[in-house]
């Protein structure tokens, strides 16, 4: 049986750096349970997945395009620091709510000044071609298939 979208898959999966370094795995955990098409994970990857089988073993190199992207310096940000920041250091990991978009922010202080810190919000691997280990352990066919705007209730 074959993968399709919306499949609900169980997976072991290791993510590498071209230099080797292991950045994601979950080979000495439980596999990771996903719906196929739901970009849960990188998009190249869940394109990989679709086809396989179970008990198949891929690896897939993905270019800074089908992965995390090119550093974009829009998102490289100065921010005030607050009273739990003032031990910041350049090089430290800063998690910051970002109110006008809603969402949490995760980034590296580059600069450190008494009063503001320069912080960048770039994921750390953007700019690197990475490499996925993906092993296939189990396929739930998917149960609940989109329905077309055309059916009637």
């Amino acid at each position: 049986m074959k993968i399709n979208k919306g499949d609900i898959i169980k997976a072991f999966i290791e993510g590498k750096t071209k230099k080797g370094k292991v950045f994601f795995s979950n080979k000495d955990r439980l596999p990771i349970e996903f719906r196929v098409d739901s970009n849960f994970f990188l998009k190249g990857i869940e394109n990989v997945i679709i086809g396989m089988k179970k008990g198949e073993v891929k690896n897939v190199d993905l270019s800074p395009d089908e992965s995390f992207g090119y550093k974009n310096d829009q998102f490289i940000k100065t921010i005030p620091r607050c009273y739990h920041e003032q031990n910041l250091k350049k090089g430290d990991t800063l998690s910051y709510f970002d109110y006008k978009n809603s969402r949490p922010l995760s980034g590296t202080v580059i600069k450190a000044f008494p009063k503001t810190l320069i912080v960048d919000f770039n994921h750390p691997l953007c700019g690197e071609s990475i490499n996925y280990n993906v092993e296939i352990v189990d396929i739930i066919k998917n149960k609940y298939p989109e329905v077309s705007s055309n059916n009637t209730v």
